[in-house]
């Protein structure tokens, strides 16, 4: 076995003989499958169906979903609108409505910018009330684990409209009333008149103008913000907002309910609770992580989601892991943290140019040397020399007008190292 975090290039026969040795030495109860794609075949198996807690590898469940429901250049609109007209003196004879889309990326400069269409539009004064349009979502701050109420662990506060995460105001810890505050403080620094009184929460702003969009980044960017730091607060939004707009509402349950059927059609099977991997009670199999990832893989969103992971030695959670030896730079993965949990799973393309989907699923550990020990597998993967047989197959000079036929290099599984193995 090579000491940990470091790997040479190796054929397929010494891979799979570093991982045998690797994997067997991993304590606690672990679970591990490794799959190259185009051959399937397997590099390293440690009871690869077995569930087991992922953590943050549930993210990869929940961006998987939003970037196929939605698209990778979609994105999400949080809409000022207003319920009545603007008469000849800019007074709104209605209410001034924010809708909000779930972005978990709107700022106090998206306020900002609807403070500004409302200007634009020639509002001066408002003779109704500042209301927010939650749409289908619920107000719950928080996910199952906490019955919904807030969790700091989260990283914000949950909600169809949410300003800086929820953090906008200490006094104020309704989401969306954050935005009302600070779109009424921003409409009176730019020369609104008059009282501004707050409505209460609208389902819908049906027949009511459109005075301005914020959009957010695309979907694409958003699931990247959501893998390469694990950020918790932006995969349970993505996961409520997929429910909002494809299932029966912006709701955790409903979220799960539309993952769970796409995940179905991807032949993947999961129990998982919430979006983010906080919860416990999400269980995985290491086989059903490398059979997501083969999927993904073969949809034109694949290369999409693969750039959406940290990348071994540079970004994310892994800018400090692996460098210096032949994952660095070559190994993208999502990164799994809990206490006495550590987990990684995601895709290496080795020195022979392969692709290798691999999940690393580690509970009753400790974190630190459980992540030391996921490394060096990464290494190891990352260190197969071995080309894929379409680069060992040259062309053959055929005589004029006859056919033209190819034939394999010399790659003997003594010579080459199981070139051809399945």
């Amino acid at each position: 076995m090579l000491p940990l975090g470091t790997a040479d290039a190796a054929t397929l026969a010494q891979t799979k003989a570093r991982l045998k040795s690797q994997v067997a030495a991993l304590p606690g109860s672990t679970s591990v499958f490794i799959r190259e794609a185009a051959t399937q075949t397997v590099l390293g198996s440690r009871t690869p169906s077995t569930r087991r807690i992922p953590a943050s590898v549930t993210k990869l469940f929940t961006t998987s979903t939003a970037l196929l429901q939605d698209g990778p250049t979609a994105t999400l609109a949080t809409e000022l609108r207003a319920s009545g007209e603007i008469d000849a003196d800019g007074v709104l004879q209605g209410d001034l409505i924010v809708k909000g889309a779930g972005d978990p990326s709107f700022s106090t400069a998206g306020v900002d910018a609807l403070a500004e269409a409302a200007k634009d539009a020639g509002i001066v004064r408002i003779a109704g009330t500042l209301r927010a349009d939650l749409g289908t979502w619920t107000t719950q701050q928080g996910t199952p684990l906490t019955r919904g109420r807030y969790n700091g662990e989260i990283g914000g506060r949950l909600g169809a409209l949410v300003v800086a995460r929820g953090f906008a105001s200490a006094s104020v810890t309704d989401p969306s009333r954050q935005v009302l505050v600070r779109l009424r403080d921003a409409l009176k620094a730019g020369g609104l008149k008059g009282n501004v009184t707050f409505g209460s929460a609208l389902r819908t702003s049906t027949g009511s103008t459109l005075l301005g969009t914020v959009k957010s980044p695309t979907i694409f960017q958003l699931i990247s913000a959501t893998n390469q730091p694990s950020d918790n607060f932006y995969a349970e939004e993505l996961l409520r907002g997929v429910g909002a707009r494809h299932g029966a509402g912006g709701t955790t349950a409903a979220g799960l309910a539309v993952e769970r059927a796409h995940l179905r059609t991807l032949g993947v099977n999961a129990r998982l609770v919430d979006g983010s991997g906080l919860a416990r009670g999400n269980r995985v199999a290491p086989s059903s992580i490398v059979r997501l990832l083969d999927q993904m893989a073969s949809r034109t969103e694949g290369g999409q989601f693969r750039a959406s992971l940290a990348l071994a030695g540079a970004t994310g959670t892994l800018a400090s892991r692996m460098r210096g030896t032949a994952a660095s730079g070559r190994c993208r993965a999502k990164t799994g943290t809990l206490s006495n949990v550590s987990a990684l799973a995601g895709w290496c393309t080795t020195m022979g140019g392969r692709n290798v989907a691999f999940a690393i699923l580690q509970n009753k550990v400790n974190v630190a040397t459980a992540r030391s020990r996921q490394d060096a597998i990464a290494a190891t993967i990352a260190g197969w020399s071995d080309k894929p047989v379409a680069d060992l197959v040259t062309p053959v000079p055929s005589p004029s007008n006859g056919p033209t036929s190819t034939t394999p290099a010399g790659t003997s599984p003594a010579a080459g190292g199981g070139a051809l193995a399945r």
